[in-house]
């Protein structure tokens, strides 16, 4: 088992997904995502938001995919040492999940481009811009992709519950249940784990 940088006491209360009657789905998530940054970034030095969205774009994946093997690695396991281009592959994709990109990030996704791969970075709103300014900068910006990380899990939200509203409490429901999974398996604090609400 991998463990974080980050070890809250614990007593800590789990993240809360609060879904709201009449709110979008973008709404419920941007609201967990505040919760993670404000309740967890004073106990552990802003952190925790990268590690969150790394394990739901993980358990998006797996719910993609059931049958396919996915590498899941704590949040403090660095690439480097492991070999690894990124924090998922599938085929010639490679996905950089973090809150914060930056010129080594892009210097990878350079050599990553270099080896024939894609790199798509999923970030925040204000970090997909920031990696589309660097990413231009760079001379790579027709090459890759850059998602924020709401609008990458939404549209498969929508997609997951068929549009129908009704279907969305056991798609967040199914969604939190693979998160809270990989929390098990790959971290060692319970309170990284999503309660929806």
């Amino acid at each position: 088992m991998n463990s974080t940088t980050c070890n809250l006491p614990p007593s800590s209360p789990s993240l809360r997904l609060v879904l709201a009657e009449g709110e979008s789905i973008k709404s419920c998530l941007t609201s967990l995502f505040a919760d993670a940054r404000r309740r967890r970034s004073r106990e552990c030095g802003g952190s925790i938001l990268s590690l969150v969205m790394q394990h739901l774009v993980g358990a998006k994946l797996e719910t993609l995919y059931p049958g396919k093997a996915i590498n899941h690695c704590g949040y403090s396991v660095s690439d480097s040492p492991t070999g690894r281009v990124g924090n998922f592959q599938f085929g010639d994709c490679v996905i950089h999940v973090t809150t914060a990109p930056g010129k080594l990030l892009l210097q990878k996704c350079r050599d990553n481009l270099d080896r024939g791969l894609r790199p798509l970075i999923v970030s925040t709103n204000a970090g997909a811009a920031q990696a589309e300014t660097l990413a231009e900068e760079e001379g790579i910006s027709r090459r890759l992709e850059v998602l924020d990380i709401t609008q990458f899990l939404v549209a498969n939200m929508l997609e997951w519950t068929d549009f129908d509203g009704n279907q969305r409490r056991h798609s967040f429901i199914a969604l939190v249940a693979r998160y809270n999974a990989i929390i098990d398996a790959c971290e060692t604090d319970p309170s990284l784990k999503i309660e929806v609400a």
